[in-house]
């Protein structure tokens, strides 16, 4: 990459997306193992930065802000981690307590969480706090996201069992936290989040009982929004900017395109497309095995698929075409779209402007002054970053003001705020009304069998 110059820098983003692959090399192959950056469009792919000594275990890959990439390593107890612009990782890595089958960084890069068996670790990166360990889970969990601004991250466990957390409260409550449970059946193979946290915020879910379920994220312990059944067992899901469209592929290497709201309801108040609207003629037909990663482009017309079948397909969303079809030596494990290209090209040390420091192995204290002079209510109606941003106050003004609430969105904040107030107390009227039901059953119960009794006893 040293040798490109501005002119090709320039070429190479122009109207092109950055897209970072890993494959797992296959048994007998040689070991060498790279995470790939790809610049791709409709008329190109170019192969841009390789990052080395990359082992990095299936759906752990994820971003820091816009200064590193980091991943879990395959079968050791660390995660590895890149400056963006540059090849080597970071030494020493971070270390866990043993290896991680799901990872997710919040948006801002300032909270990780890691899933080790059922139990998800939480820690805040700039001061390496180890702030929680998460046990609701009664099996491994599986699958880790955040939502789009971070308000939100969802565990998705073999369980069947899908728990949306609230950020800020994980941040000041810890394991006391209390999150929203979605109970499925079967096992839950990809969780995605649409949409924004302050507007319409939309989680998706697919899974081995062959159904994508999408849900209101402010309400998703209430039911789906919708249901569309598939053929075969689902595998991997993903959803463009704009909370259109899901794209998702089963277990034969067929992917499919799911619209999610129709042409006429993008101008008025988005509506969830209904489920007698869905069919299955949205399909992307080329891969020979299981395609088990996904990305839309920034505008959502491509679609990047990774498959077992060791290749990564660039297709047109319109015509369903296959454009581009790239090689690798193994199956595709991880695929994401790359938010920050300037940073891959920058030549500034990025280590500088976020320095990373070991993740603890102790438990932050529920006395500890990080977690003091904040409240629920705090986080509740701003959010993360503006607790974040008040407990930095005393740093320069340049630090601070990424983690700042923008002015304009308070409108909007509040809005949601006082609409998710009004759903918990329709849940808990409903969880009222099933407890007197539930009463009213067992004294059915009781008088049926006492006079059953004297019957049998006559």
């Amino acid at each position: 990459m040293d040798a490109l110059q501005s002119d090709e820098i320039t070429g190479i983003l122009n109207g092109k997306d950055l897209f970072m692959v890993s494959a797992q090399p296959e048994e007998g192959a040689d070991k060498l193992s790279a995470i790939e950056c790809w610049s791709i469009s409709s008329q190109s792919c170019q192969k841009v930065y390789t990052y080395r000594n990359s082992f990095v275990s299936f759906r752990t890959l994820d971003f820091i802000g816009n200064t590193y990439i980091a991943g879990g390593a395959l079968r050791k107890p660390w995660i590895s981690v890149w400056p963006l612009n540059q090849p080597t990782p970071v030494q020493p890595p971070l270390l866990i307590p043993s290896t991680t089958s799901a990872l997710a960084i919040s948006p801002d890069g300032s909270i990780l969480v890691v899933a080790i068996m059922n139990k998800i670790h939480v820690y805040e990166i700039s001061t390496g706090d180890f702030l929680a360990v998460l046990s609701r889970h009664y099996s491994p969990v599986s699958r880790l996201a955040f939502s789009t601004e971070g308000r939100f991250f969802v565990s998705a466990g073999q369980d069947g069992m899908v728990l949306v957390w609230k950020t800020a409260e994980v941040f000041t409550m810890g394991a006391s936290s209390s999150p929203q449970v979605v109970s499925t059946q079967g096992r839950i193979e990809d969780v995605v989040f649409a949409g924004s946290d302050c507007g319409l915020s939309l989680m998706a879910l697919v899974g081995s009982d062959h159904a994508c379920r999408v849900y209101e994220t402010l309400s998703a312990s209430q039911g789906p929004l919708g249901t569309f059944l598939f053929r075969k067992p689902l595998v991997a899901l993903t959803g463009n900017l704009s909370a259109t469209n899901l794209a998702i592929s089963d277990d034969s290497g067929m992917v499919y395109r799911l619209p999610l709201i129709t042409e006429e309801a993008r101008s008025a108040f988005p509506q969830i497309m209904s489920e007698n609207d869905w069919n299955q003629r949205h399909q992307f037909s080329g891969h020979t095995k299981t395609v088990r990663c996904l990305q839309f482009n920034t505008d959502g017309s491509l679609l990047v698929t990774g498959s077992d079948d060791n290749t990564v397909r660039i297709w047109q969303v319109k015509s369903r075409v296959c454009v581009r079809v790239l090689q690798f030596k193994g199956p595709v494990t991880n695929l994401l779209r790359c938010p920050h290209p300037e940073s891959v090209f920058s030549k500034k040390n990025l280590m500088l402007s976020r320095p990373l420091v070991p993740l603890q192995r102790q438990l932050v204290g529920d006395s500890s002054d990080k977690r003091d002079g904040f409240s629920d209510s705090q986080f509740s109606a701003t959010g993360i970053s503006s607790a974040l941003a008040s407990r930095f106050s005393e740093q320069p003004e340049a630090e601070t003001h990424a983690l700042s609430v923008q002015p304009e969105m308070q409108a909007r904040l509040d809005e949601a705020l006082e609409r998710e107030a009004e759903l918990f107390d329709q849940l808990q009227a409903k969880d009222a009304a099933l407890q007197a039901l539930k009463t009213v059953n067992e004294e059915l119960y009781g008088f049926a069998r006492e006079n059953l009794l004297k019957v049998h006893k006559v």
